[in-house]
């Protein structure tokens, strides 16, 4: 468990000293805001991105005759229809669910204007995802499994590390939820692939939606009832069940994290 809270404390540390230090570059060069300072700052989160990938590795795989490279085994095409299915299921379930609870999202602007910037989009759909699979399946996940802890407790305890680190309300819950689905993924095939791919795609199609339908956008409003909008999630939990199912069957069983993986 002190691996895995290391591993969320320097998250954590190298988000605020990245943008610490991206914040007094941008005072010194003139910019308190606007584009430049923008652009500066997501600079900052992509360095903070790539140095959390090397103290996760420098953690956990040196040493190691695999490396990262034993945690990128290709899943079939079946597999990835699959996963991306249930995770499209996934997503129209939790965010229905947190606009009825009413969940506030407290850094809506922010995120609205990395919306903006093209590095931004880059960082929130794609290198994001991967620095924060390698964080949390390989380092949290991974090093919860290795300290004996059983596969259940790391999925559930690298989900709930994975939601608290985001801070703001909506994403804490949301991203629970997604990790325990992107923790059994893993689990399951003990490989980052499938997590990365899911995670990319969630975040790409939050950033899709952003620019179809604005910020302020709800699921709801896209229904002529609120019966309608009910009677569609439902159906989409119970579709997703039914994937989750299959994909069970199609699955490797859970490996231990206790060897080193084999090289696809």
């Amino acid at each position: 468990m002190k691996k895995a809270l290391l591993i969320c404390a320097m998250f954590l540390v190298l988000q605020l000293f990245t943008g610490i230090v991206g914040s007094a570059v941008a005072g010194l060069l003139g910019y308190q805001g606007g584009a430049a300072f923008t652009y500066i700052i997501i600079v900052a989160t992509l360095v903070s991105d790539l140095l959390m990938i090397g103290f996760v590795y420098f953690l956990m795989e040196r040493g190691s005759r695999t490396a990262f490279r034993g945690y990128l085994g290709r899943p079939t095409a079946f597999q990835v229809v699959l996963s991306v299915l249930a995770l499209l299921m996934l997503m129209v379930v939790i965010n229905a669910l947190l606009e009825v609870l009413g969940v506030p999202d407290l850094i809506k602007e922010d995120m609205a204007s990395l919306m903006r910037n093209p590095l931004g989009i880059l960082t929130v759909s794609l290198l994001g995802p991967i620095a924060e699979e390698v964080c949390f399946r390989r380092g949290v996940m991974g090093s919860l499994m290795e300290s004996g802890r059983s596969s259940r407790k790391a999925i559930l305890i690298s989900a709930a590390l994975f939601g608290i680190i985001h801070l703001n309300p909506v994403q804490v819950l949301g991203a629970f939820a997604l990790g325990l689905f992107f923790g059994w993924l893993y689990w399951r095939t003990h490989s980052l692939v499938l997590p990365i791919v899911c995670h990319v795609l969630n975040n790409s199609i939050s950033t899709l939606l952003f620019f179809l339908d604005g910020q302020d956008s709800t699921l709801q409003e896209h229904f002529p009832s609120a019966w309608l909008f009910g009677v569609t999630i439902a159906a989409a939990a119970a579709v997703g069940y039914l994937l989750v199912h299959e994909l069970n069957k199609k699955l490797p069983q859970g490996i231990s994290e206790l060897s080193e993986p084999e090289i696809l």
